[in-house]
């Protein structure tokens, strides 16, 4: 539970670099979200792979060759089903539904286009966050910690 805190605060701080990187992209410079959305998600997986070693795992070493592509790889699949799941709130007009929906039940107008690719990207990262913890707790750090164990057990 520890860690889920320490990557809650990470990830946190990797969520908002992600959000206002892909908010000016697509708002000040009229990027494309899509694209938007691979240049944020790469900053914010570069600063998220930094921090989880250090702060949250307490890798000793930081080993870039033997953990960062599974934590790039499943960062990079997690950037696909973002991308799927922009899609489908942007392009497919899910989320203009869903905007409409929360005006009509609480009856504070919003300017629906101008929130769509925001309020998308924020239940995006809140779904890709859980992702991301899972996959990385069990498949990268799990697998680096048992490696660390045989390796002292190897030096004994």
């Amino acid at each position: 539970m520890k860690e889920f805190v320490k990557y809650f605060i990470v990830g946190t701080f990797a969520a908002l670099l992600d959000f206002f990187t892909f908010s000016f992209l697509t708002v000040g410079l009229d990027i494309h979200y899509l694209i938007a959305n691979v240049i944020s998600t790469c900053l914010a997986l570069i600063f998220s792979y930094y921090f989880t070693c250090t702060l949250v795992f307490r890798q000793k070493k930081i080993n870039a060759r033997r953990d960062f592509l599974p934590f790039a790889v499943i960062g990079f699949i997690g950037l696909g089903l973002q991308n799927i799941m922009l899609y489908a709130l942007i392009d497919l007009k899910l989320a203009f539904e869903a905007v409409k929906l929360i005006v009509w039940v609480t009856n504070v107008p919003i300017d629906t286009p101008a929130y769509v690719q925001p309020l998308s990207k924020i239940f995006v990262i809140g779904v890709i966050f859980l992702w991301n913890f899972f996959m990385r707790k069990y498949l990268v750090f799990k697998r680096a910690e048992q490696q660390e164990i045989i390796r002292c057990q190897e030096q004994e």
